[in-house]
């Protein structure tokens, strides 16, 4: 997911930004979304290789938690009067569980979108 500027949201490079890393990847999105919940967990073999038994990240010492979170990131890159629009927007599809994602249609009409299309 874009967040201007040429980058994306869940860049994943270890440390030295030298190659794509699923541990520093996950823990961004662990910092941007909050830790994934135990149904996401349960349902993936991979899983195991970050998490332990009882949903503690494994890879605290070598990948920690970045310090950031989505209203930094939108002060950062996000132009314009409506930030708070577009973090609601934005936090409606990030989100761990597939089904809890709103589909296409529903995202096409968030209010956020309507209200920029109002103003033309």
């Amino acid at each position: 997911m874009a967040s201007g500027y040429g980058a994306t949201t869940f860049q994943g490079k270890n440390a030295d930004g030298t190659f794509h890393d699923d541990r520093f990847h996950t823990a961004k999105m662990i910092a941007l979304m909050a830790p994934p919940p135990p149904e996401f967990l349960e349902r993936s073999r991979m899983c195991s290789a970050l998490w332990e038994e009882d949903g503690t990240w494994k890879h605290s010492s070598p990948v920690p938690i970045p310090d950031i979170t989505l209203e930094k990131l939108a002060a950062e890159k996000i132009m314009g009067e409506d930030v708070d629009g577009f973090l609601l927007f934005f936090k409606r599809m990030l989100r761990w569980l597939p089904e809890q994602r709103p589909d296409y249609y529903e995202l096409l009409f968030d209010p956020w979108l309507m209200k920029g299309l109002e103003e033309h």
